[in-house]
């Protein structure tokens, strides 16, 4: 049975990522998915801890779910962290979700406000920061294996380059999910981000600026990998 995200955007399965000892973050990501009728829909991944790097811990945690995804041949999975927050579910937006997505974040952090407005109620992401809340099509799935499979890099970094600026990736306007503020396993800090956020985006929904020389540099690492067997 299909989860409806918003106008024509459905998934097949909802992965949490919970690291084991993290026992609020779980009981707060449960509630919210019983809110919004969502539990029977997931699956939660026990995450991989990796005391002396745990954004690598984390990089391989989300293997772990795409992984899963390719097992069950998914359509579109949406992949939340255990500090995920919804505003809504289902996502009302004001225009349609481009045709062409391969990745949308309902919550994000464009770290440098490089990415643009497309629509009324999306953003075209390339320097979007952030894992707590995305969705993928399996299209792209064997890239995202490939790109995580063996990586000493973080996810977010990984997620943008090259994925954001291989494959058209969207962000909902206004950003729809946000992260609990706690104190984080990865940078040990706690803050905020909701602010943060939603100024960023501001500034990117508001940017005329199509940086799409950005997305042209990665375009060809994506076709020479995508369809190469895993």
């Amino acid at each position: 049975m299909v989860v409806k995200v918003c106008e024509n955007v459905y998934v097949d399965r909802i992965y949490v990522i919970n690291l084991e000892f993290q026992i609020e973050l779980k009981e707060f990501i449960t509630k919210q998915l019983e809110k919004f009728c969502l539990l029977e829909h997931t699956t939660f991944i026990n995450a991989i801890y990796r005391p002396d790097k745990p954004a690598f811990g984390c990089t391989l945690s989300h293997h772990l779910a795409y992984e899963d995804m390719k097992k069950n041949n998914y359509n579109a999975v949406m992949i939340l962290e255990d500090d995920c927050e919804f505003t809504e579910f289902p996502f009302n937006i004001s225009q349609p979700v481009p045709v062409n997505w391969m990745i949308l974040y309902p919550g994000y952090l464009v770290y440098d406000t490089l990415s643009f407005k497309e629509n009324n109620s999306f953003l075209r992401l390339v320097d979007a920061r952030s894992s707590h809340c995305y969705i993928v099509k399996k299209e792209i799935l064997n890239y995202l294996i490939r790109m995580t499979m063996n990586d000493n890099i973080s996810l977010d970094m990984r997620l943008i380059c090259p994925m954001q600026r291989a494959v058209p990736t969207y962000g909902f306007y206004p950003i729809k999910a946000y992260q609990k503020k706690h104190t984080s396993v990865i940078g040990g800090d706690c803050v905020d981000w909701k602010p943060i956020m939603d100024e960023k985006a501001l500034i990117c929904y508001n940017n005329t600026t199509k940086n799409l020389q950005l997305a042209e540099e990665w375009k060809n690492h994506y076709i020479e990998l995508e369809n190469k067997k895993i």
